[in-house]
């Protein structure tokens, strides 16, 4: 049940707030963030409420899917098909069950990574639409320009009390806390970086397929991903893209 909860306010709640600010005609990155803002509150409430009625949205998932694992390993084509056929049932199971467990402790931090691509999804396609009819809605400035907002790292701080709150209230564990913690702000910088990358990679000349398969490679891979948040927050100190663009 929490799992559907969970996917439904990740599509649908971006969708109400970014329709809401576009129609107050507020800035695009404002309504991203607002979106995202809504949904990791929305999400704690969600934990709250979990953890009020007895059982932790974790442990409610884990659950739900150990059942599932548990049908799943009495099918012989997938065991077959996954070259599990001669590996005992129980060994199977405690695999799966362990790399299952380890998705659902990073279900915060998947549902707030998300909730920022589907929100600026959410805003390019309806920006477009409504000004292909006629409209007058401010839309996205080119990627490559993208910026945190300069209050990030205050809002970094804010994340982390936020965060100490929901392990005081016993909603998350400390250890899934610092995992998702560490995984929204690396990839938050990441964005950052990635659009740094993308402006150099323009600013050197390079073709559009050269910028946007660099630019795709370093973001879906870990190490990249990780190079693009110490870039990002290299940029975002130091101004890098600014004095390039000025030379």
């Amino acid at each position: 049940m929490y799992f559907v909860s969970l996917l439904s306010m990740t599509l649908l709640f971006p969708l109400i707030v970014v329709l809401i600010g576009m129609e107050r005609r507020m800035r695009p990155y404002g309504v991203i963030v607002q979106s995202v803002v809504t949904l990791f509150l929305s999400m704690l409430l969600l934990f709250a409420f979990a953890k009020a009625d007895g059982a932790p949205v974790a442990v409610s998932i884990m659950q739900d899917v150990t059942i599932a694992v548990n049908q799943i390993v009495e099918m012989d084509r997938f065991m077959e098909t996954a070259g599990l056929s001669g590996t005992p049932k129980e060994e199977v199971k405690t695999l799966l069950l362990t790399a299952y467990e380890g998705l659902v402790q990073m279900l915060p931090s998947g549902v707030i990574c998300w909730g920022i691509l589907i929100s600026y999804f959410y805003y390019a396609l309806l920006s477009r639409l409504k000004n292909t009819g006629g409209g007058n809605t401010p839309m996205l400035p080119p990627f490559m320009l993208f910026s945190l907002p300069p209050g990030v790292l205050r809002g970094s701080i804010l994340i982390y009390i936020l965060s100490w709150l929901a392990v005081t209230a016993g909603w998350v564990g400390q250890d899934m806390l610092l995992l998702n913690v560490r995984a929204v702000l690396e990839f938050l910088f990441a964005i950052q970086g990635l659009a740094t990358a993308l402006f150099t990679m323009r600013w050197k000349r390079l073709s559009g397929t050269v910028t946007v398969f660099v630019g795709g490679v370093l973001f879906i891979t870990g190490i990249g991903r990780l190079f693009l948040a110490l870039l990002g927050l290299f940029d975002l100190l130091t101004g890098l893209r600014q004095k390039l663009q000025n030379q």
